[in-house]
């Protein structure tokens, strides 16, 4: 009897969860488009709340900066257990539930919790996690750690403010593309973590990495098209170094580049090569020191050559994949090492019918 009736509470809570499931994938869309916080915020309740899956703490961490920075979007859940069981006993007491939750969202009624008020923009260099955290941002699988595993692969800057204990992290991705993670746990009541509900807490964090991404998408489009009705308005009667100045700066913004720069080129009378044309190049962006581009010229072997040749270079991470440009690594380059370049991307601008090269924009970050 008693496992009957354990088997048909593990089945009833399931089902509940299911639908709740359902009816997030309708809601999260809506909430996505009218404001980002709300969005993560509703994601992470429904992670932690009774009326959801249940568990104890949430962290959401996002990817930046080519995969090497992972900063905190959201948090919900306490460090203090006492705190915690008030808060669920409150809500339990005065029957609060999704809908009670949105209205709440929608009226600005929710309060930051302090693991939000604790996460909220931190950044955190990818390379000061374990290497388990590191295999799931590379393969996007989720992963389970002890107390001690957690003290050891979290980083200080997070078990300062997030005590360790034994929790799971799941991936955020669209597709292959792997946003971040969330970490989950059951600090306060040192309950098991549930399998089904962690199954279910996958299935949430893929419909939301889906929609963010693709508002996300469509906001760089929007502001794709913007910067294309501002430059291309603007061509008539401008310089052509003001233009190619604007299209940096867009470039730079849907890129997250750190530093962006065009060169006009022009080919050399009887000659096979090219020459950068001084006077008329565009950038955007700030260096560490600035850069002398009356002295430089697209070198037989160099990077620019190349980049003509082959039509684009990109390279990823700098210190894994450094090609030989000529007789050295392109991360042995002055430039790379004095601005301390970890991924670029070098891009032949050509003619569309004629398909000659008119110049190169670099992205650096």
């Amino acid at each position: 009897t008693l496992e009957h009736a354990g088997l048909y509470s593990r089945e009833k809570r399931t089902s509940e969860e299911m639908k709740l499931l359902q009816r997030a994938s309708i809601e999260m869309l809506r909430i996505a488009n009218e404001n980002e916080d709300d969005f993560w915020l509703t994601i992470l309740t429904i992670t932690t709340a009774h009326f959801g899956l249940g568990f104890n703490r949430a962290l959401l961490l996002l990817t930046k900066d080519n995969h090497r920075i992972l900063y905190g979007r959201a948090g919900v859940g306490d460090n203090d257990t006492e705190a915690a069981m008030l808060g669920w006993e409150r809500d339990k007491e005065r029957k609060y539930s999704f809908d009670s939750f949105l209205e709440d969202v929608i009226a600005k009624k929710v309060l930051p919790t302090p693991l939000q008020k604790f996460i909220a923009g931190k950044e955190i260099l990818v390379q000061e996690f374990g290497n388990k955290i590191g295999r799931l941002l590379e393969f996007g699988e989720m992963i389970e750690l002890s107390e001690e595993e957690a003290s050891t692969q979290f980083p200080e800057s997070i078990t300062c403010g997030f005590t360790p204990s034994e929790c799971a992290l799941i991936p955020v991705r669209a597709g292959a593309h792997i946003l971040g993670l969330v970490i989950v746990d059951n600090k306060h009541n040192h309950e098991p973590l549930n399998k089904n509900s962690l199954g279910n807490l996958q299935t949430l964090l893929a419909n939301a990495g889906l929609v963010w991404e693709t508002l996300r998408q469509r906001a760089q489009s929007e502001e794709l098209l913007d910067a294309n009705y501002e430059i291309l308005g603007g061509a008539g009667y401008q310089s052509l170094q003001e233009t190619l100045n604007l299209i940096c700066k867009a470039a730079r913004n849907f890129s997250q580049a750190n530093w962006a720069i065009i060169y006009p080129i022009r080919k050399i009378e009887k000659s096979p090569f090219y020459e950068f044309e001084h006077e008329q190049f565009g950038h955007d962006g700030k260096l560490k020191a600035p850069v002398n581009i009356s002295k430089e010229q697209p070198n037989v072997g160099g990077v620019s050559m190349r980049v003509l040749h082959k039509g684009e270079l990109i390279v990823n991470d700098m210190d894994m994949e450094s090609p030989i440009l000529g007789d050295i690594k392109l991360s042995e380059n002055h430039f790379i090492q004095r601005e301390e370049v970890k991924a670029l991307i070098g891009i032949a601008i050509k003619d569309p019918h004629t398909r000659a090269p008119h110049g190169i924009l670099y992205l650096d970050y």
